[in-house]
């Protein structure tokens, strides 16, 4: 079966070799970090030699689960500056603004079980000013962060929510039809008579948040 985002060169049969566009683009980048600059050059010939090696060593099918969507990852990068320039901003007016700046743990638990999806939205909401990811837990999908002008229960369910819209841009833009579907099963159902709404809660420095004696961290992620 060929991947996606792939080419097939030749009948098919066991003289068919397929180039796998991903292995190609990496292995580029990876040739041009061997060069020490990422110029033009550098990178039309790490596609070149790409192309030759999984020409000359065919490796198996390669699905790493990652789809594009146009229009998402349009509305994800639109969103994503967006919410760059207004946390800046906010971020400013907090630290010079007189009094205590309010901070809180908040633990964010995901509706995806992509580790794909789980590090790039990490680090999408890593990128933007006023929260910091302290904690991954993969098996369970969950973000710890440490948010900054979280004084009460309403801004922690606040910078929760933002979370979730960031994984759902995240999703929307980068996941299967079948993730997708996932995560608008999970929507409805958070949306739905007696669902809930799916959210953690504010995490204290007890053996339950992060720091906490579980044993299930997989690791933080700083700024």
């Amino acid at each position: 079966m060929k991947p996606p985002w792939s080419v097939a060169l030749g009948r098919p049969g066991r003289r068919q070799r397929v180039v796998q566009l991903p292995l190609v683009i990496w292995l580029a980048v990876m040739w041009s970090m061997l060069w020490g600059t990422l110029t033009p050059g550098n990178l039309l010939s790490g596609l070149l030699v790409g192309a030759v090696l999984t020409l000359a060593f065919p490796l198996p099918p390669l699905d790493i689960g990652l789809r594009f969507h146009p229009v998402g990852l349009v509305r994800l990068v639109a969103r994503f500056g967006k919410d760059m320039l207004w946390a800046t901003v906010r971020v400013s007016r907090q630290i010079l603004g007189p009094g205590e700046l309010p901070c809180a743990m908040v633990e964010v638990p995901l509706r995806s079980r992509s580790d794909l999806l789980l590090t790039v939205t990490t680090l999408v909401v890593q990128a933007v000013p006023g929260s910091t990811v302290v904690e991954i837990r993969r098996q369970t999908s969950t973000l710890y962060l440490h948010v900054l002008g979280a004084g009460d229960a309403a801004a922690s369910d606040h910078a929760r929510e933002e979370v979730l819209r960031q994984e759902e841009r995240v999703v929307r833009a980068f996941g299967t039809a079948e993730q997708i579907a996932l995560l608008d099963a999970a929507d409805a159902g958070r949306d739905g008579p007696g669902g809930g709404d799916g959210s953690g809660g504010d995490v204290p420095g007890g053996g339950d948040g992060p720091g906490g004696g579980d044993g299930e961290r997989d690791g933080g992620a700083g700024r």
